[in-house]
């Protein structure tokens, strides 16, 4: 639509490696996170108040490791119960099921898919500042953990006995 054309709709953000890099980028003038943000430090930096609060489409330079988890309340977040709230209809309308087909015999090219690593309540303290975080032994600790979860799959051809490979066979999820 014309309306995500329009100067300003549409913000890319990118993504840093850290609390410094972040800020740099920030001084430079452009819209960015650090991988493991929490809720209350994406709302600071990209949300209704900040500089970019009226794009209608953030476009995030990668999504892999972004959300670190919900900070308390105390620190601006949303906390387990916004956590509880998010699983809760993720598990509701985007996870469960199959995904298909990479054959075209279904329960060959059909699979469970594993679901992705819950997502966490920070300890207390943790999720308001970057810089802060990185400094704090506890916060490191968590987004090291999440990290650690967060392992790309890898999908694995799984030929069927004495079949065709092009025919046969499906594909499963290896972690």
């Amino acid at each position: 639509p014309r309306s995500l054309a329009a100067p300003g709709a549409t913000v890319r953000v990118a993504i840093a490696a850290n609390a410094s890099a972040t800020a740099a980028m920030r001084l430079a003038g452009k819209a960015a996170l650090s991988v493991a943000t929490s809720d209350a430090e994406a709302k600071a930096s990209l949300g209704r108040e900040s500089r970019w609060g009226s794009a209608k489409v953030l476009h995030l330079a990668s999504a892999e490791g972004i959300f670190g988890g919900w900070a308390d309340a105390a620190s601006g977040g949303g906390g387990a119960a916004a956590r509880d709230r998010f699983e809760q209809l993720m598990r509701a309308y985007v996870l469960g099921g199959s995904w298909c087909c990479s054959s075209w015999y279904k329960p060959h090219g059909a699979f469970d898919f594993a679901e992705p690593v819950s997502t966490s309540a920070l300890p207390g303290g943790c999720g308001r500042d970057e810089r802060v975080d990185e400094e704090t032994a506890v916060c490191m600790r968590t987004q090291q953990r999440r990290r650690a979860a967060q392992r790309p799959f890898e999908f694995r051809y799984v030929p069927a006995r004495g079949g065709s490979r092009a025919r046969d066979g499906y594909f499963s999820l290896e972690v």
